[in-house]
């Protein structure tokens, strides 16, 4: 269970009995000199979020959920607000490491990679221009002239490795719903045994 959760009284994000005991969060709070601890406020709504794994933004890259967090939940706030504090660095991997299985992440981490190579392969050019260097006679002048060359090549080779990461995403997905269902089933049985 996560020991970040939402308030349903005012939707703020609060810690749990048990998360306040942690180092993260006692670091993260004393930090935060003002009476009110705004900063400990939004940097949890942030953490909450941005990493939550069963999330209305879930389907998102995180470097997506990063800024969509920022613009709607927190937009007097910078990225760099968090991302730059080393107290809220140190929360965010505790989460992580609480809030998801090893394979849960690393899908994560993948997810990415593909978002960031989707957004490359649109940048790539279709054609490129180029100059060229010509003599209409080989005594004459040196003329140059640009003409624009197709650039699929470069399109191809990068749409077959998309082709590939999409593949692994999908099979690192599989493998992290199955540790996910595992890890689920091991606690049913804990519980079972204790009651």
């Amino acid at each position: 269970m996560s020991f970040l959760v939402i308030d349903e009284k005012d939707n703020s994000i609060k810690c749990t009995r048990e998360g306040e005991l942690l180092p993260e969060v006692i670091n993260l709070s004393k930090s935060d000199r003002n009476a009110g601890k705004k900063f400990v406020r939004d940097a949890l709504k942030y953490v909450y979020h941005v990493y939550k794994r069963e999330h209305m933004f879930s389907n998102n890259a995180v470097i997506h959920r990063k800024k969509k967090v920022i613009d709607m939940f927190l937009p007097d706030r910078k990225q760099s607000d968090f991302e730059g504090n080393k107290n809220v660095q140190a929360l965010i991997k505790r989460y992580i490491d609480e809030e998801y299985l090893p394979v849960e992440w690393y899908y994560e981490g993948i997810k990415n990679d593909l978002k960031q190579l989707q957004e490359d392969i649109g940048n790539i050019p279709k054609k490129h221009t180029i100059t060229v260097e010509y003599r209409q006679e080989e005594d004459g002048p040196l003329l140059k002239k640009k003409i624009e060359i197709s650039n699929w090549k470069e399109r191809w080779t990068a749409m077959q490795e998309a082709e590939k990461l999409i593949d692994m995403e999908e099979r690192i997905k599989q493998k992290a719903m199955a540790a996910r269902r595992k890890a689920q089933k091991q606690k049913e049985y804990i519980y079972d045994k204790e009651s």
